[in-house]
C-alpha cells in the first residue's frame, strides 16, 4: 500500500509529521480545503513508502483558442472552465506526488502550425492531444469538458471511458462515485463507454473524459464558474483517482 508523508506544519502547527495512507491523505486535504487557501498554508505530500516512480497523469483541458466549446446562457465559455478545473486538479495531484503533464496551460488550440487551415485545425488539435498521451504510455489520461443540451433542466457530471484501454471503466467509476458522493448527491448518472469520442478511441492509455456539468443549465453553469465549487469538484476528481489507485493495487496484491 502506498504511504504518504505529509508536512502540515504550516497549515496545522500542532501537527509535526504524519505517515498515512492515500485515503487518510484525502482526509487532511478535506480539512485543508475547509480552512480555505492561505498564502502561508503549504501542503506537501510526497510518496515515501517505496521507490516506485510517481504515477504520471496527463491532464487535458478540452477546447481552447478559437474553439470555445459549449457556451452558457450568460456567455460563459467551456474552454475557460475546462482550463480552470484542469489546473486545480493538477495542483492537487502534484501535491500528492503525482507527475502532471498538461496538454495546455493557456487559451489555445494545439494544431500543428503546418496545418494552420481552419477546416483541419480541430483534427490536428485532437491528434496532438493524443500524441501527448502516447508519449507517456503508462500515464492516466484525463480530459476535462463541460456538457450542454437543448433543454436547461439537465445537470450533473458524467464520465466517459476509453473503449479500448483496460481499466478505463474502473477509473471512470471511481471518479463518478466520488463526485456524486461528495459534491453532487442528487446525481444518479452512470459512466458511459466513450464510443465515437475521438480522444478516447485514439489513445492506448487508461483514459476518461469528464463532462463536469451542463452549461445549458443556468444554475449549474453559475456553480461551475465559482472558484469554491471548482475547488470542491477538483478535489472529488482527485479522490476518485486515488480510489482507482487503491483498487488497482488491491487487485494486483490478490494475484
Amino acid at each position: 500500500m502506498r504511504v504518504y508523508t505529509l508536512n502540515l506544519r504550516k497549515c496545522f502547527p500542532f501537527v509535526a509529521l504524519l505517515r498515512v495512507t492515500a485515503f487518510a491523505a484525502a482526509f487532511f486535504f478535506a480539512i485543508w480545503l475547509l480552512i480555505g487557501d492561505r498564502s502561508d498554508a503549504v501542503l506537501h505530500i510526497a510518496a515515501a513508502a517505496d521507490t516506485t516512480p510517481s504515477r504520471v497523469v496527463v491532464l487535458d483541458a478540452g477546447h481552447g483558442g478559437e474553439d470555445g466549446g459549449a457556451v452558457g446562457a450568460d456567455g460563459t465559455e467551456e474552454k475557460d472552465l475546462n482550463l480552470a478545473i484542469t489546473l486545480t486538479v493538477g495542483e492537487r495531484l502534484s501535491e500528492l506526488g503525482y507527475t502532471v503533464i498538461y496538454t495546455r496551460t493557456d487559451d489555445r488550440l494545439l494544431y500543428t502550425e503546418e496545418e494552420d487551415i481552419r477546416g483541419i485545425r480541430k483534427i490536428s488539435d485532437l491528434k496532438n492531444r493524443c500524441k501527448i498521451a502516447a508519449e507517456h504510455k503508462d500515464a492516466l489520461f484525463v480530459s476535462i469538458h463541460m456538457n450542454t443540451f437543448g433543454q436547461s433542466k439537465y445537470s450533473g457530471l458524467q464520465v466517459y471511458y476509453s473503449p479500448g484501454a483496460e481499466g478505463s471503466d474502473i477509473l471512470a467509476r471511481c471518479i463518478q462515485s466520488e463526485v456524486c458522493a461528495a459534491v453532487q448527491p442528487q446525481n444518479h448518472r452512470k459512466i458511459k463507454r466513450g464510443k465515437d469520442i475521438y480522444i478516447l478511441e485514439n489513445t492506448e492509455n487508461v483514459a476518461v473524459l469528464i463532462e463536469c456539468g451542463f452549461l445549458s443549465n443556468p444554475e449549474e453553469c453559475k456553480k461551475l464558474s465559482e472558484k469554491e465549487y471548482q475547488k470542491q469538484l477538483s478535489f472529488a476528481i482527485v479522490c476518485g483517482m486515488m480510489k482507482y489507485e487503491e483498487e488497482i493495487a488491491a487487485a494486483e496484491s490478490r494475484r
